[in-house]
């Protein structure tokens, strides 16, 4: 039995989250992208902003790539909506998305045979520094986190009645 590599086997599952998200927060108006199964609870637009800041973390601490996003994105992470507040504010969020995802599957396909067994090229929270020691493991890490907020957005759509297109 050949064990598949690395890029046969969680490159296609990344991509596949990367498309997913794209398409499940197209078409959404600014209301639908605030909207909160309760007070306090992640919204489509605080779920973008946060995959987003995800996804440029996969480039820096996989793809050994600088940051992406500007210092103040991150410090939007506090506010209920990734402080989505009109139209503009939405697209912006969703062109911020398609920048950063583009970005990271070029560096993630840039990688060579081996690059995934180094450390990751950023510094790891003390909590995670033994689960996440090497590149591999923080992208497989971030796969699963991806895949459970997708979840998250997939229920905020079925409570709103938006279908899929």
């Amino acid at each position: 039995m050949t064990v598949p590599s690395w890029s046969a086997s969680l490159l296609p599952q990344l991509e596949h989250h990367f498309r997913w998200l794209s398409k499940a927060t197209q078409g959404i108006g600014v209301e639908q992208a605030c909207f909160q199964l309760a007070p306090g609870r992640p919204s489509i637009a605080w779920l973008l902003g946060h995959l987003t800041a995800g996804a440029d973390s996969v480039a820096e601490a996989v793809a050994g790539t600088g940051p992406a996003l500007a210092p103040d994105f991150l410090a939007r992470h506090g506010s209920p909506h990734w402080a989505v507040d009109g139209t503009d504010a939405w697209n912006n969020l969703r062109d911020q998305w398609t920048l950063v995802s583009e970005r990271t599957r070029r560096g993630l396909n840039s990688l060579q045979a081996g690059d995934l067994e180094l450390e990751p090229a950023i510094e790891v929270l003390p909590e995670f520094a033994e689960q996440l020691s090497t590149r591999h493991a923080f992208l497989a890490g971030e796969i699963f986190h991806f895949a459970y907020h997708l979840g998250q957005i997939g229920t905020l759509r079925a409570a709103q009645d938006l279908g899929w297109s």
